[in-house]
């Protein structure tokens, strides 16, 4: 079964089988900022990969989700976005809580296998929660003090945490070879259309609701590609795996989506695009380069637009999280544009 969701992720109802009918799966938002990819909706609905994160989580765990926990002022949104799924209550019932820390992109920590109450993970550099397994009555006191403290955190540890608003590129390709992986469970594998070119080893999944036109040239030599329900791809666009391309999603005429590349729904994208994540809801309908770049819902890229992704000294990207916070080294020697909703 696919997982139910909309635009930024809104999940409406449990889409897994759970593994114990006693255990919820609660996602938290811990306020850490991530501005701008925060600033409209809470962590773990960034799209991390092809998917959000909680999207990914949901169909990794087999766990029915219980409840949604974020700061107040993303609240009345989280609803909005997620109808149907509590919101900063504790779910009825449960008589333990698997609370994850919306900034973990990757669902491949300890905390998979977490079967009884008491069991803690945490980020082996900050020490903040990433991860636990909670009766109700502690994930309830858990949650009303800000999701930072618990005691006994002597538990496993992970690495994978979003710490800084550009740390969407570190987790980018294994998030999007993960989701492939998962989205390739229920699309099946599809022969190249009449009148395109594929060549390499990596398979094509394409919803049957799709639209293919000729000429169109499936790389599959460095990773699979998944295009998703309705999404069109015009004539002489070239796809090169690993990508994704979202549901209702045009990739225009003689557009190059180079790899890493995972665009969400209802975009429109042309030119010269590589390693790059957009939520959803934005169009880049031009000629012109986005690389390593990540976009928000509702962007617009105009005419000719380009961004550069590499300084001229092949040194690494310098970054500042805030406005008024000191630079700081990225880790990254390919690193464009982070742009919010």
């Amino acid at each position: 079964m696919r997982l139910a969701a909309t635009a930024g992720g809104a999940v409406h109802s449990p889409m897994a089988t759970p593994t114990s009918p006693t255990t919820s799966l609660v996602l938290f938002d811990d306020g850490h900022p991530l501005s701008p990819l925060t600033d409209l909706r809470p962590s773990f609905d960034i799209r991390t990969g092809a998917l959000t994160t909680l999207e990914r989580f949901l169909k990794s765990m087999g766990l029915p989700l219980g409840a949604l926990f974020v700061p107040r002022e993303l609240e009345a949104i989280t609803k909005e976005l997620h109808p149907g799924v509590l919101v900063n209550q504790i779910p009825p019932g449960a008589e333990s809580i698997l609370l994850i820390n919306g900034r973990c992109p990757l669902a491949d920590g300890p905390f998979m296998t977490f079967d009884k109450p008491g069991q803690i993970c945490t980020h082996s550099i900050t020490g903040h929660i990433v991860a636990a397994m909670l009766d109700a009555a502690a994930a309830k006191t858990f949650l009303a003090n800000g999701c930072t403290k618990l005691p006994g955190t002597d538990g496993s540890q992970h690495d994978a945490l979003l710490q800084k608003p550009w740390h969407w590129r570190k987790y980018r390709d294994a998030c999007i070879a993960a989701d492939l992986e998962l989205l390739a469970e229920h699309i099946p594998q599809s022969a190249p259309p009449p009148g395109t070119v594929a060549f390499g080893s990596f398979p094509l999944h394409i919803v049957g609701s799709a639209k293919i036109f000729p000429t169109v040239t499936f790389d599959l030599e460095h990773g699979p590609i998944v295009i998703d329900d309705r999404a069109t791809i015009r004539p002489g666009a070239i796809l090169v795996g690993p990508c994704y391309i979202g549901c209702d999603s045009h990739v225009l005429d003689r557009a190059f989506i180079k790899a890493n590349t995972a665009i969400g729904p209802h975009c429109k994208f042309a030119g010269e695009v590589g390693g790059t994540i957009v939520q959803g809801f934005s169009n880049k309908a031009h000629d012109g380069h986005l690389g390593d770049s990540f976009l928000g819902e509702w962007v617009n890229l105009g005419a000719g637009t380009t961004n550069s992704n590499l300084l001229n000294t092949y040194g690494e990207v310098i970054c500042k999280a805030t406005a008024d916070s000191s630079h700081e080294r990225s880790g990254d020697t390919f690193l464009g544009a982070t742009i919010g909703d």
